[in-house]
């Protein structure tokens, strides 16, 4: 195996047991084949270590990790998964999100071609009772729109999905991995695109839907105004890494203008992001 060329998949898991075999599949249909994945289950009480030592039987790829305990947050068994990868690229996904087939191949064709450090890619919104149907084949070409994603564009909204990253993991190891931190529960992953931009990783955004997000309900990232106050936090932190806090005051209120208006457009009304 090209080890430049292989991917190691996190997928942290809480009583995911109602669609962690559709995640997995998605995954396992990827027209990419060197992949493992690591499923971290964070001490579920359901089925879900059941489903995926089943899956796990009949694929040696795909392997399951056990917390010793609950840890109250996706960050913790991210980090334990980390620790387990030895690929040159990790990948994300949440454990009830799906993939279209060609993910990571477009992923890595791209960055190669655009020698970035980190991939992601637009997302599109998806319930329970609207399951989409199998995706139409992509090319990839010069011609697939990106777009390069500065600092000032992460500030002013995270649009970086976590189930369409991929990453080289050597950075997110340099970084320390994702801030396991109560208050930073679902706004992990935006800490962490922030604080690997700051060093200086490329991000590339290819603008097509590669990833199907689940929408639920009782979903972390649903609970909205705890996220609006955990978004300014991570601002918050963002500049005081800077050595510039006195700035933060002044550019919070337009920040968090600009993360409301292209929250609801985005995934309220448009349905992707």
């Amino acid at each position: 195996m090209d080890h430049a060329q292989s991917v190691t998949i996190i997928v942290p898991a809480f009583n995911a047991g109602r669609w962690i075999g559709q995640t997995l599949k998605s995954i396992q249909a990827q027209t990419h084949r060197h992949w493992q994945v690591l499923v971290a289950d964070d001490a579920s009480t359901d089925d879900t270590p059941r489903i995926v030592s089943e899956l796990a039987k009949e694929d040696d790829r795909i392997r399951l990790l056990r917390m010793p305990a609950n840890t109250g947050g996706p960050a913790g068994p991210r980090n334990f998964a980390l620790k387990q990868a030895t690929s040159e690229w990790v990948a994300f996904c949440d454990a009830d999100d799906i993939w279209h087939a060609q993910k990571l191949e477009v992923q890595l064709r791209i960055a190669a071609r655009k020698k970035a450090d980190l991939v992601c890619t637009s997302i599109r919104d998806f319930t329970s009772s609207r399951f989409l149907s199998d995706d139409a084949p992509v090319v990839e070409s010069d011609a697939m729109p990106t777009e390069e994603i500065a600092l000032w564009r992460l500030l002013s909204k995270n649009v970086i999905p976590n189930s369409s990253v991929m990453c080289r993991r050597r950075l997110i190891a340099q970084e320390g991995g994702f801030d396991t931190s109560r208050t930073l529960v679902a706004v992990e992953d935006y800490d962490l695109w922030l604080r690997l931009v700051e060093s200086g990783a490329k991000v590339t955004k290819v603008q097509m839907p590669l990833v199907n997000y689940r929408r639920l309900p009782d979903s972390l990232s649903a609970r909205k105004l705890r996220l609006a106050k955990r978004v300014l936090l991570v601002l918050a932190r963002h500049f005081a890494r800077r050595q510039r806090q006195w700035l933060f005051p002044l550019a919070a209120p337009c920040l968090m203008a600009s993360y409301v208006v292209q929250a609801v457009y985005l995934r309220m009304w448009a349905g992707r992001l």
